[in-house]
């Protein structure tokens, strides 16, 4: 999606997972060290910054009377 809006502000792919997913995923585990969780909070930090002037997150309730009742079967 971000490619699409935006391409090339987030790399190639390969740069996107070495710069972004793979320092988020480790940290989030939990015998991250501190230098991985330091890591990535610093780079969710810079891509929610990059994302921020045209990622519009919204939550659930601005859609319920919009959207029909969820089923669970």
């Amino acid at each position: 999606m971000v490619s699409f809006i935006k391409p090339n502000l987030l790399g190639s792919q390969q740069e996107y997972v070495n710069r972004f997913v793979n320092p988020i995923q480790n940290g989030q585990h939990r015998d991250s060290n501190e230098a991985d969780v330091r890591l990535m909070k610093r780079r969710a930090c810079v891509l929610h910054e990059l994302l921020t002037g045209f990622i519009d997150r919204k939550d659930y309730g601005l859609l319920r009377d919009y959207l029909p009742p969820k089923f669970e079967y």
